[in-house]
């Protein structure tokens, strides 16, 4: 198994399905990790997908991985899920649709924009996804570096990761 919070990561981000859990779960307890839930899950079949995800989040909440809120501010999970992207824990195309599935909440930042126009192109031009993800990828390290422009809408501050606004 990858590390914890990668595995997490993937899942939330949608590149690792509900059914190959209880798999993940049975190889995690192999190397090591321990909890209820991770015991649990790894016991269930591939087709006990809505208790495997619930379970799954139990188990890496137990064993101390971070979740991402998601009632946290949409700034703050556009900005988790960035750092994601550049640290590698997600795939560019996977954490460019997390980021963009926060746009209408945040009035489509330009930069949000592009990012959803990228995400477009690397699902119709199959054949330039490397240079696809590479402009993801720079949009999310614009994204850290420089943030979001602060929204209009005064629900909408900037806070630290997980607070509700």
């Amino acid at each position: 198994m990858q590390d914890l919070q990668v595995v997490v990561d993937r899942f939330m981000a949608g590149e690792i399905g509900s059914e190959r859990l209880p798999l993940l779960a049975a190889e995690a307890l192999a190397e090591g990790f321990d909890s209820p839930a991770l015991r649990e899950l790894a016991g269930l079949s591939r087709a006990d997908v809505r208790e495997a995800r619930d379970l799954f989040v139990r188990a890496a909440r137990e064993l101390g991985a971070a979740i991402p809120d998601e009632d946290a501010c949409p700034e703050d999970l556009v900005l988790y899920w960035a750092s994601r992207m550049v640290d590698g824990s997600v795939g560019p195309a996977a954490g460019a649709n997390c980021i963009v599935s926060h746009g209408e909440a945040l009035g489509w930042p330009d930069r949000l924009s592009h990012l959803l126009g990228l995400a477009s192109v690397w699902d119709d031009w199959p054949e330039g996804r490397d240079e696809t993800e590479r402009s993801m990828l720079a949009e999310a390290r614009a994204l850290l570096a420089e943030g979001l422009p602060t929204s209009p809408h005064p629900v909408l501050k900037r806070s630290t990761f997980g607070r509700r606004h």
